[in-house]
């Protein structure tokens, strides 16, 4: 079935709530179309707004066929039971700036190399995707991506050395990808323009690791929840100035000390999760009185759910 989502349009007469629950009531793509001869309205409603962003649900992505033709920009396939062959129809819709195709494990190499004709493609979301070589990744490496999202995808330093060629990317997620180790993150620090880096649970990075992506100016993001971070890592970390947004939930070794090193070198730092670790409330409260601008995440109902998804997915 296709779901498509987007904002109602506000150039009619028709109040938006009115545009809402119409939207609210299609179900699928023969909805649409029949709906789209009735007036002149409906038409612009599915020519101009619904088809710049649609969704594929759980089976979804036989219906592929029925929407090549329409200038879609932002297309989810969340668990659409996508493969190869499905990634070849879309690579007929040139339209498409962002593909997220997350929990769809039967894409192989093959699926990789047909959307890398997407001249237009600048993100891409393909996590819990664990038959993806580097051969696969090299594919891409003319697309001009600035997000890549690899999630628990059976990513190790192999596809970083591949990855590094994709000099576009600003925003790399390879959270629970737990081959990585410090070979890998030199392959990364060749991304020039990366800013956001996520490397959630990748527990072989070591201090030297870190230290290789100390030299990489623009990186103002980096995640680093459940690393094992100690204070090895904590004195690479706090040498990083340009961070501004540092995550080290769950990481049980830091303490106090190493929290203090980390505000007295980091200066633009306006973010820091310490959640599970052992970093004491007293420690917290002489930092936010001390450095109030800097938000302070210390206990699980602190993080709002879309923040938590930005991190993980």
């Amino acid at each position: 079935m296709c779901k498509v989502v987007e904002t109602c349009p506000t150039s009619t007469h028709l109040p938006p709530e009115i545009w809402c629950k119409i939207i609210e009531n299609l179900h699928n793509v023969r909805d649409l179309k029949n709906m789209t001869c009735l007036s002149r309205l409906y038409y612009q409603l599915a020519s101009m707004k619904l088809w710049r962003v649609t969704r594929l649900q759980k089976g979804g992505a036989d219906a592929l066929a029925d929407i090549t033709h329409l200038p879609i920009v932002e297309l989810y396939m969340l668990n659409s039971g996508c493969q190869d062959h499905h990634l070849d129809v879309i690579n007929k819709m040139t339209h498409i700036k962002k593909l997220v195709l997350h929990y769809n494990a039967d894409i192989t190499d093959t699926g990789l190399s047909m959307i890398s004709k997407l001249a237009n493609l600048n993100y891409l979301a393909a996590s819990y995707s664990y038959n993806l070589t580097p051969l696969g990744i090299q594919s891409m490496s003319s697309l001009p991506l600035q997000e890549l999202r690899l999630w628990n995808s059976g990513i190790n330093d192999s596809h970083l050395a591949v990855i590094k060629n994709i000099t576009s990317i600003k925003k790399l997620v390879l959270g629970a990808n737990t081959d990585i180790t410090d070979k890998g993150l030199s392959h990364i620090a060749k991304l020039t323009q990366l800013r956001h880096l996520n490397i959630n649970y990748c527990l072989r990075i070591t201090p030297a690791g870190l230290s290789s992506l100390a030299q990489l100016l623009p990186l103002k993001e980096l995640c680093l929840q459940y690393g094992d971070v100690n204070a090895a890592h904590v004195s690479v970390l706090s040498t990083m100035k340009t961070l501004t947004k540092l995550d080290l939930m769950a990481n049980f070794n830091l303490t106090d000390t190493g929290v203090l090193q980390l505000y007295r070198g980091l200066t633009d730092l306006t973010y820091l999760d310490v959640r599970m670790s052992l970093v004491s409330p007293e420690c917290m409260a002489q930092l936010d009185s001390q450095s109030p601008g800097v938000l302070i995440q210390q206990t699980v109902s602190d993080i709002p759910l879309t923040e938590y998804n930005d991190m993980y997915h």
